[in-house]
């Protein structure tokens, strides 16, 4: 079975969520991680027409031949791939899918409800560890 390998895209020097929430939201105490991938996961759920396009295009060659397609692959939405290319930090997003990048960002209010819901959820695994 033949894997297909996404384009190569350029390597950012740094994490371009960081630099999107330095610059769009105040920044809750959140693990990195927890953050970056709620940044990333928020503004590919924003994806412009033009960005949705060019991230379902590269599912066209790997997904054509429904008997040697990877079904949990070509199951993703463009809004999963992006996510998951975002999240991973090495991709530099603002050249990959420039339209929405550039312009789509977090709010405060945002980054707080899921700061809470962090909380709530932690709070909630701690009592179900205990009882």
């Amino acid at each position: 079975v033949a894997l297909y390998t996404l384009p190569a895209l350029s390597p950012q020097p740094e994490k371009q969520v960081e630099k999107t929430v330095k610059q769009q939201a105040p920044r809750p105490q959140l693990p990195d991680d927890i953050r970056d991938n709620f940044v990333c996961t928020a503004i590919c759920n924003q994806l412009t027409p033009d960005d949705r396009a060019k991230t379902l295009q590269l599912l066209e060659e790997p997904c054509k031949d429904p008997r040697s397609a990877d079904p949990a692959l070509c199951g993703t939405s463009a809004e999963q791939l992006c996510a998951g290319t975002c999240g991973s930090g090495r991709t530099d997003m603002t050249k990959w899918l420039p339209s929405t990048f550039l312009t789509a960002g977090i709010t405060g209010a945002q980054m707080e409800g899921m700061s809470r819901a962090l909380q709530t959820h932690g709070e909630c695994a701690r009592r179900c560890v205990e009882e």
